[in-house]
């Protein structure tokens, strides 16, 4: 199998795959430095290769669709929710700094919470990618304190956000083409006191998660874990 393709002009990824006639399970591509995921653009005389659900490199397009299904899901039990930025530490953990002083969360909400995403994903919402301007991304959240500060310090005069459902948030991917490939092969494991931008004064606290390919990937992780 030829998995190597370069590009002749530029077009998206779920483009890229349409006209050639490439294989349905390709969930991205990777040039030398760069990992693209099917919304995003390959520019024009770029080599790239495809990339699968078996590549290392599928983890972060997972990674990034389970953190967002988690903030989406938190929006449902805790609709004045605010998020902060992700974070992400070894090969599956990640997690999610939010803001809601009126809740000090703690392990018991776990379920709930699990529950919450288990039913996101349930909705099999497609994943739509969006680039706008500062100026946009800034009337769009004029009560987020914490998006207005990202989107005015973004180096960049454009933004990147994805959309799922009634979620929407500020995200750089990669991401998936629709939230059911996340599947129910997570587990959240800790709640930890964050701030924002080392600013000690905005107290938040970061929800800790973990995502796996499959069911087994996960009871490994969790006898370790433990």
């Amino acid at each position: 199998m030829n998995r190597k393709n370069i590009i002749e002009q530029a077009i998206k990824g779920i483009d890229l795959i349409s006209k050639l006639g490439l294989d349905a399970d390709i969930i991205g591509f990777k040039s030398a430095d760069k990992v693209y995921d099917l919304h995003a653009e390959i520019p024009v005389n770029t080599e790239v290769i495809s990339l699968y659900k078996s590549d290392d490199e599928y983890i972060h397009f997972l990674r990034h669709d389970a953190a967002h299904v988690l903030a989406q899901g938190l929006t449902h039990i805790f609709p004045n929710i605010e998020f902060g930025k992700q974070f992400f530490k070894d090969t599956n953990v990640f997690g999610f700094d939010v803001f809601f002083p009126e809740h000090k969360f703690t392990k018991d909400d776990f379920p709930k919470i699990e529950k919450a995403m288990k039913d996101v994903v349930a909705k099999s919402d497609d994943i739509i990618r969006h680039v706008w301007s500062k100026e946009k991304a800034l009337q769009y959240f004029p009560n987020d304190q914490f998006k207005q500060d990202i989107i005015s310090n973004a180096p960049k005069n454009t933004i990147m956000l994805y959309e799922h459902g009634d979620y929407i948030d500020i995200c750089g991917g990669p991401r998936g083409m629709n939230n059911s490939h996340v599947g129910n092969h997570f587990v959240l494991l800790d709640v930890q006191d964050s701030e924002w931008m080392f600013n000690s004064s905005k107290k938040m606290q970061r929800i800790i998660c973990a995502c796996f390919r499959n069911e087994s990937e996960m009871k490994d992780f969790l006898m370790e874990y433990k």
